[in-house]
């Protein structure tokens, strides 16, 4: 049987409840499916809007030479123009090459002049890092080839090579550390006891260092172990000036000076030789002027006053002959016959 709906008072029927159920479900799907194209629209937008900002570089302020990094491609420009490669880029290749040839066949103290001028022009066209880098590999093998010397004992070939390689490379720390290199041998020779030798390296490398207090200190330990007290007293001495809280240095210092100053008895026995001697030049010079001679012939070296006097000589007996004997017929005669 057919559902019918309740009579109204103007004689119309009334709508059942499932037709009103029917329809709220009907409007709600219809709200569901505008939500969803919405957000579906709204989201294909700032998909959009997103690689326009990023493509297009120029719309947050960019310039063309970004927005061509960010697309990988060349910088934009008018249409038609060539990218032209800079002038000097040929120049530039063979001088790098020649610098590079220059530097791999052997360097020498008189071939590194050639090397510098080549290295010279890369800067002034513009190349200076890589004129650096070539300089710095040069240098490397210069100091190795130092190095090699100075452990042979060629002191002044490994010095002349060592300063044609700082010379080299600009960026080198200087003569501290050729001065280094110097005195690493001069330890090495004093560590083998051959301290004569260590302070010939010592030496050369506070040539090098002289305001260095570690150079000093070691000239001083090579001189105390070569017996030179005297001048490691004074190499101590310098070396406390600008470490003046060093136990080291003051205890070598006072063991140089111990071994310089002279024994307590042997002064005491010059103080009262000196004395004496003093005492004897005054006595003279008074006995002479008693005497009324002259004062200054009365002086006399320390020589002659240090000269005991001469021994007496004994004296010979003296002899006195006999008296001749007269006879007595000579003593009787008359007077008149004489």
């Amino acid at each position: 049987m057919a559902a019918v709906g309740t009579p109204t008072t103007a004689g119309e029927l009334a709508p059942l409840a499932n037709d009103a159920a029917v329809s709220v479900a009907g409007s709600l799907a219809q709200l569901g499916v505008r939500t969803v194209g919405t957000l579906a629209i709204l989201s294909l937008g700032v998909a959009v809007s997103l690689g326009v900002y990023h493509y297009f570089p120029w719309i947050r302020g960019a310039d063309s030479s970004a927005a061509a990094s960010v697309r990988g491609g060349p910088p934009a420009g008018r249409p038609g123009t060539l990218t032209i490669a800079p002038p000097h880029t040929p120049q530039l290749a063979a001088l790098e090459n020649e610098a590079v040839r220059r530097a791999g066949t052997g360097l020498s103290p008189a071939s590194v002049p050639g090397l510098l001028s080549v290295l010279q022009q890369m800067r002034e066209l513009g190349a200076a890092p890589a004129a650096d880098r070539i300089a710095a590999s040069a240098s490397s093998a210069l100091q190795r080839r130092a190095e090699a010397e100075l452990d042979k004992g060629n002191m002044q070939g490994g010095i002349d090579i060592y300063q044609v390689a700082l010379a080299l490379d600009p960026a080198a720390p200087g003569t501290s550390q050729l001065a280094r290199a110097l005195l690493d041998r001069g330890r090495k020779a004093l560590a083998a006891r051959r301290p004569s030798e260590a302070v010939r390296w010592g030496r050369k490398a506070l040539s090098f260092a002289e305001a260095d207090p570690g150079a000093h200190a070691f000239l001083a330990d090579a001189f105390f172990a070569a017996g030179e007290f005297r001048p490691a007293g004074d190499e101590y001495a310098k070396a406390l000036s600008s470490r003046p809280d060093d136990g080291n240095l003051r205890r070598g210092l006072a063991r140089s000076r111990a071994k310089t100053a002279p024994p307590k008895g042997d002064a005491s026995r010059g103080r009262a030789a000196t004395a004496a001697a003093n005492a004897n030049s005054a006595a003279a010079i008074e006995g002479g002027a008693a005497a009324g001679g002259d004062p200054s012939a009365a002086e006399a070296t320390p020589e002659r006053r240090a000269a005991p006097p001469p021994a007496a000589v004994p004296a010979e007996p003296v002899v006195i002959p006999p008296a001749p004997r007269v006879p007595a017929s000579a003593t009787s005669q008359p007077t008149s016959q004489q």
